[in-house]
């Protein structure tokens, strides 16, 4: 935006412009900041799921209005999203595979296992 200032155009820069988070209550109401010709605001949204509406309305007598409204959809992670193997699990794995290992060790001894013969006993007289 620019405004006219002692006969020359001059960009406007308002400070006192805010952005809203609003799910059915406004959650965040945030002031803008002007970072390099552009107003930046930063937050974190609550931990909710659901669809919140981030919305602009600056209204000043002489200047012309802006009403920005843009729906985002908040939602947790997709079972493909994640990442497939954590570090933290690592510990977990081993024991997985290892606990594998041992029940194929147990069940090939035991399926070929071989009893020695049993022989016949002798009666001591």
């Amino acid at each position: 935006m620019k405004i006219l200032e002692n006969k020359a155009w001059k960009k406007f820069t308002p400070s006192d412009t805010q952005i809203e988070a609003i799910m059915l209550d406004p959650y965040i109401r945030k002031t803008m900041v002007p970072k390099n010709g552009i107003l930046v605001s930063e937050f974190k949204l609550p931990d909710q799921c659901g669809v919140f509406k981030f919305k602009v309305d600056y209204r000043r007598v002489g200047l012309t209005n802006v009403d920005i409204a843009d729906i985002v959809q908040v939602r947790p992670f997709r079972h493909n999203q994640h990442p497939r193997f954590l570090i933290n699990a690592y510990p977990y794995y081993i024991n997985i595979f290892s606990l594998m290992a041992a029940f194929f060790m147990l069940s090939g001894f035991l399926l070929f296992h071989k009893d020695s013969p049993v022989g016949k006993k002798v009666k001591k007289e």
